[in-house]
């Protein structure tokens, strides 16, 4: 079982972009926002399976092909 989180500031797109996994992949999308702020500094997550995008000027399609391809979803 594959579990992947995405996390930021509100509105910044993550139901969009994980609605876009969904279409890609045999992932299923679980809302649970409760406003919960979750926002990493440059360095603070150390993990090899973690990735920090900015999605600002990003689609949300391009931002799902880019977490699908480096997690191999």
């Amino acid at each position: 079982m594959k579990l992947l989180f995405l996390f930021g500031d509100a509105a910044v797109g993550k139901m969009t972009v994980g609605q876009e996994l969904a279409k890609i992949t045999d992932l299923r999308l679980l809302n649970v926002d409760k406003n919960h702020r979750f926002v990493s500094l440059p360095g603070e997550i150390t993990f090899e399976n973690y990735i920090k995008i900015d999605n600002s000027e990003l689609p949300a399609k391009t931002v799902a092909k880019m977490i699908k391809e480096r997690f191999n979803l």
